[in-house]
């Protein structure tokens, strides 16, 4: 990147080292500070520092942006909030969130990051803290998960889940989350709201039908398999993919709020 600043804030990891200055050049000939901490959430009073130099940097359309070398890992729901408040580099700034998020949380980083980059670079590690998928994740966190993408979905955001190889036992709850990416990954800005707001099950019937290609679900039959293994294991959460294509955040919760024919 031209005109960008590259430099560590700290050398422990955790707080702010006393010489950083000495590796910044003339800010007000720079664009962008670009940082290379690999654990930039974890370093004490970073944002306040980070401020502080863009605050000498020239206010213009292309001025005042923070890039980052490695993702961002947030500490808690407030933390995810306000690293979305910098004016970023579209490809050098994600941010990872460990854990599923609370739905109030997730409804307002979409509204934080509305007209920006950072949605669709988020690294939501939805299988963190734990080793494996619990049953309660499965019949309770995975029907939350589902409507977050469909809000996420209806506001042509996209979001990226992340979890261990092995978080599944069952490979065909891994072959369900491969569908769900794709679904998220789908709509694009020109798309019309009748696709953008198609149920999955409208989206999977594309698959089947050779009109969307996916990479990890090759053969029609493991579609039937994983839809009839999602019905059998959590019907709560296989009617949501025929009866839920926009959700209403109500009493902190998304709610189903399709209009049925």
């Amino acid at each position: 990147m031209s005109r960008a600043i590259h430099f560590r804030l700290s050398l422990d990891g955790s707080t702010i080292w006393k010489a950083y200055a000495t590796q910044l050049s003339n800010l007000r000939n720079a664009n962008c500070l670009f940082l290379h901490d690999p654990n930039l959430g974890e370093i004490e009073g970073a944002r306040d520092v980070i401020n502080s130099l863009l605050s000498h940097m020239p206010n213009n359309v292309t001025g005042r942006r923070v890039g980052s070398k490695f993702p961002i890992v947030v500490k808690d729901d407030q933390d995810l909030l306000d690293w979305t408040n910098f004016r970023n580099t579209a490809a050098f700034y994600s941010l990872q969130y460990n854990g599923v998020m609370d739905d109030e949380v997730f409804y307002d980083f979409v509204q934080h990051t509305k007209g920006t980059t950072i949605t669709d670079q988020l690294v939501y590690n939805i299988g963190a803290g734990a080793r494996y998928a619990t049953d309660d994740f499965l019949m309770n966190q995975l029907p939350k998960i589902f409507k977050q993408i469909v809000f996420s979905r209806s506001r042509k955001l996209k979001i990226r889940l992340n979890y261990t190889e092995d978080f599944f036992l069952d490979p065909r709850w891994k072959k369900l989350l491969i569908l769900w990416q794709s679904y998220v990954l789908q709509p694009k800005n020109t798309d019309n709201e009748f696709f953008i707001k198609a149920p999955f099950s409208f989206y999977i019937e594309g698959v089947y039908k050779g009109t969307f290609f996916l990479r990890g679900v090759e053969r029609r039959e493991e579609i039937r398999d994983i839809l009839q293994f999602v019905k059998q294991e959590n019907y709560e959460l296989f009617k949501l993919f025929y009866e839920c294509n926009e959700v209403t955040l109500k009493g902190g919760k998304f709610e189903n709020d399709s209009v049925r024919n």
